[in-house]
Formats: C-alpha cells, sequence, structure tokens
C-alpha cells in the first residue's frame, strides 16, 4: 500500500487551444514529478501557468515556480509535462 499513489496531488487547468475565439477547457491532471524554482518573477505572471520545452511552470504567491515536470492526463499513463 505505501506504493498506491493514493491521493496523489491532482490539478484543474483551463486550457486555451491556439487562436483569438478559442474555448477554455477545464483539464484535471495528477502530478506526479515536481521542483521549486526561483528563476524569474511569478508574481508579474498573474496567474497565468507557463509552457515551456520540458515542463509546465506554476507561479506561486512567494514569487517562487513550482515546476511540472512530469504528470498523468486521465485515462492515460504518465508522461513527461512537455509531452
Amino acid at each position: 500500500r505505501a506504493f498506491a499513489g493514493w491521493p496523489g496531488t491532482k490539478a484543474t487547468l483551463k486550457v486555451k487551444a491556439a487562436g483569438d475565439d478559442a474555448e477554455l477547457k477545464e483539464v484535471v491532471i495528477k502530478i506526479i514529478t515536481t521542483q521549486v524554482s526561483s528563476d524569474g518573477d511569478a508574481v508579474s505572471a498573474g496567474g497565468v501557468v507557463e509552457l515551456r520545452k520540458k515542463m509546465l511552470r506554476v507561479p506561486c504567491a512567494g514569487g517562487e515556480w513550482l515546476e511540472l515536470l512530469e504528470v498523468q492526463p486521465p485515462g492515460k499513463k504518465a508522461m513527461d509535462a512537455s509531452s
């Protein structure tokens, strides 16, 4: 039971496809691997999640970033955040 992965950490992100008239769609992902980064000012990001080459960056209140390195979409296997 120690390695069951329950309850885990989940996040609900609002995703917008490319294009100005695209609608926001809520996506729930399970967070597998993260790291904290102080690279840049997260407060000025205004709560917007950034997509980088190898990760998703979530701004935190203290001015740091939570970098999502590995995530698991619903019904799929765990994958790199860049996938």
